[in-house]
C-alpha cells in the first residue's frame, strides 16, 4: 500500500494501480476486512485518474459503504475517491458536494494532514474546469498547511 502511494506521488498511476491491486488482493486473501475499504478507496482514486471509471465507482461506493464510523481519515479518503469518480463522470455538482464534505470533515477533525488530500484533488478538479479563481482559496489553504521547504541556505542559517 505504501509503495502504491509512493508511486502515485511520483505520478506513476499505472504503477500505483498495480501496487494497490496487489495490496487489496493480499488483504482480501488474509480476510482483513478492516483495511479493505482503505485499499479500495486508494485504488479507486488511481483508477479514476486513469479513466477506468466504472471500476473506480464500484470500489469507491463499496469503500464508503464499509467505512468504520470512527475512522475519520478513511471517510475523508472515501469521499475524495467518490468525488473524483463523479468528476470523471462529469457529474460536477455531485463531485463538488463530495469534495467539500471531505474538506469540511478534515477541518473538523483538526488533523491538518488529512485536509491536504481532498484539497489537492479539488484544486485539480476546479482547474480542469478552467475555474482558477475558485481554486485560489484552496491553493492558499494548501500553502498554509504545507509550506514550501526552505532552501538549503535557509536551513543552514
Amino acid at each position: 500500500m505504501k509503495l502504491g502511494w509512493l508511486a502515485r506521488a511520483k505520478g506513476d498511476l499505472k504503477g500505483s494501480e498495480k501496487l494497490f491491486r496487489e495490496a487489496l488482493r493480499i488483504t482480501s486473501t488474509r480476510g482483513d476486512r478492516g483495511l479493505e475499504p482503505d485499499y479500495q478507496a486508494a485504488l479507486a482514486t488511481s483508477l479514476a485518474e486513469l479513466g477506468k471509471i466504472d471500476e473506480a465507482e464500484r470500489l469507491a461506493v463499496d469503500a464508503r459503504a464499509h467505512a468504520v464510523p470512527e475512522d475519520t481519515g478513511f471517510h475523508i479518503f472515501a469521499l475524495t475517491a467518490l468525488a473524483m469518480v463523479r468528476g470523471a463522470q462529469h457529474r460536477d455538482d455531485d463531485a463538488e458536494k463530495l469534495f467539500r464534505s471531505a474538506i469540511d470533515l478534515a477541518r473538523g477533525s483538526n488533523m491538518k494532514l488529512l485536509e491536504l488530500h481532498p484539497l489537492e484533488h479539488y484544486v485539480v478538479f476546479l482547474r480542469s474546469r478552467d475555474r482558477d479563481d475558485d481554486a485560489a482559496p484552496y491553493d492558499a489553504r494548501i500553502a498554509e498547511l504545507a509550506p514550501a521547504e526552505p532552501s538549503r541556505t535557509e536551513r543552514i542559517a
